[in-house]
């Protein structure tokens, strides 16, 4: 219980940042979320402060109130709240990232098992950017591409 505790203490801080995320008209400038901002992403309160006061009095922002989260934090009139944007970003980044990691170690797993004992750092590498990779490739026009080498 004591490992579990001190692994996950961060996410009860991390809860008091949702509110900021998905509702940032209606955070309280000198609320508990800017010290955890500042604790957890090494951002200035102050900063923070100052700019969700300008945020929430920013007339061109009044229109996408009811947005959604993703449309309000990726709007370019919030690039001009430096501070608030990094701490939006780093909080809807956060999870997916620890996913792409476990998703890696898994493939890692599969890549190189008891009958690839001889791949290569190196090859291992090349094999993980290929299987994490979105793309698919064209294996049609790329079997088209090549010749077959065989003679009669």
């Amino acid at each position: 219980m004591k490992e579990f505790d001190a692994r996950f203490k961060d996410f009860s801080e991390i809860g008091k940042l949702s509110q900021f995320l998905k509702t940032p008209y209606d955070v309280l400038p000198d609320g508990e979320w800017t010290d955890v901002a500042e604790k957890l992403f090494n951002l200035s309160k102050s900063k923070l402060q100052m700019e969700i006061i300008d945020l929430q009095e920013d007339v061109s922002l009044k229109q996408y109130r009811s947005a959604s989260t993703e449309e309000f934090w990726a709007k370019d009139a919030i690039d001009k709240y430096s501070n608030c944007k990094q701490l939006a970003i780093n909080l809807a980044t956060m999870f997916g990232s620890t996913y792409i990691c476990e998703a890696s170690f898994s493939k890692i797993n599969f890549l190189k098992n008891k009958y690839r004992t001889k791949l290569t750092d190196s090859h291992l590498e090349d094999t993980l950017c290929i299987s994490c990779s979105p793309r698919v490739p064209d294996f049609k026009k790329l079997a088209k591409e090549k010749k077959c080498n065989f003679s009669h």
